[in-house]
């Protein structure tokens, strides 16, 4: 039976990774690597499914080099991130909102962008996805294709199902109305033709997810990566206070809701 093979084989993947545990390990490349690749957990589309948004095109491979990040550590994060996605944002497995709209941004990538390390992650992303969470995507949408996109796209096609091509929207440019029709202009950025000032630092989902890495870190005593791959005191710290604001902001809200 192919749908037992899957699962056995997904479950056997989540125990060799140590998927089901993953948001309780600390995670010290967190930081580095939110500052080399942006993305955002932004917000909840017009059906209530979680919007995520990424910009290959702003990686900053440079970045990530200088503080030793490896390719499996990114798809360490991408585990990390859509685990969380499923755990804390939308835990609710079998609920018609469990699944998610992908937004990518191809602006500013080069077609020199698409060898080596930046490739291989694309395809090792693209095959967790499918692999073990294939029921997860309503809508991938890529937008600012650049011109060499068809040919580019051609070396990851193989290792896409045909269930994954099918819900996919490319968009050269004039994305915006395409965009609108799942997302409502307050949570789309001003950037995608929205009415949302966004950096990603001020999401609620983005602050959830950096507190309950900052929690998990401290409680290990670990320390932040830093940008030549060497312990980061400072940066720690600052963690370590963004973690004591969360919480007493999270107390002040409950006790409000309390009064009122």
């Amino acid at each position: 039976d192919v749908a037992l093979k899957r699962w056995e084989t997904s479950c056997s993947w989540r125990e060799m990774r140590r998927v089901d545990d993953i948001l309780e390990q600390p995670h010290p490349n967190f930081e580095i690597i939110k500052r080399a690749y942006p993305s955002i957990l932004l917000g909840r589309s017009k059906k209530g499914f979680p919007v995520y948004i990424e910009r290959p095109g702003e990686i900053n491979m440079q970045m990530l080099r200088d503080a030793n990040i490896t390719l499996e550590d990114l798809l360490w994060h991408y585990v990390y991130t859509t685990e969380f996605v499923w755990r804390i944002v939308e835990p609710r497995e079998g609920h018609p909102n469990a699944k998610f709209i992908t937004i990518l941004d191809l602006k500013g990538v080069r077609l020199f962008d698409l060898v080596g390390d930046a490739i291989a992650f694309l395809k090792n992303a693209v095959s967790i996805s499918q692999d073990h969470y294939p029921e997860r995507g309503a809508k991938i949408f890529i937008i600012n294709a650049p011109f060499f996109f068809k040919r580019a796209f051609a070396l990851v096609r193989p290792f896409m199902a045909e269930a994954t091509l099918e819900k996919m929207e490319v968009h050269a440019k004039n994305y915006q109305q395409a965009l609108l029709k799942d997302i409502d202009a307050d949570v789309l950025p001003l950037r995608y033709g929205g009415n949302a000032d966004v950096s990603g630092d001020d999401v609620p989902w983005e602050q959830l997810m950096r507190y309950s890495v900052g929690k998990q870190l401290l409680k290990s005593g670990g320390v932040l990566t830093g940008p030549k791959g060497e312990p980061d005191e400072a940066s720690t710290e600052g963690l370590k206070r963004f973690v004591a604001e969360y919480e007493k902001n999270r107390k002040e809200e409950v006790l409000q809701k309390e009064y009122l």
